[in-house]
């Protein structure tokens, strides 16, 4: 599931090293492209490391919670569906992190 989502964005937060034994730490990664920025899955696991690391490279990111998806037409985030999970864009700047939900699609 995560890794069919973050897979289409330009950069990902991905634990394929630990997957395939060759890390010990999720990293940011390329991905294929097809959407605009980073994304991270998981975040409700990895909030704490993934805040950490966005801080240290700036930007912005979409940060995705167990049991949620996010909804893309033309490229653009328009909602996110729902059993439970939440989605987040994300933006660092000042040391900062500046969280907005994306709204859930009934």
């Amino acid at each position: 599931l995560s890794a069919g989502a973050i897979s289409w964005f330009e950069k990902m937060y991905t634990d394929s090293e630990i997957v395939s034994g060759g890390g010990a730490d999720y990293k940011i990664m390329d991905a294929l492209g097809y959407l605009k920025g980073l994304a991270c899955p998981h975040y409700d696991e990895r909030r704490a490391d993934f805040d950490e690391e966005l801080l240290k490279v700036g930007g912005s990111a979409l940060a995705i919670e167990n049991d949620c998806a996010c909804l893309f037409e033309n490229g653009e985030i328009v909602g996110a569906v729902s059993a439970g999970g939440r989605a987040y864009t994300l933006s660092a700047s000042e040391g900062k992190i500046k969280k907005t939900e994306i709204q859930i699609i009934k």
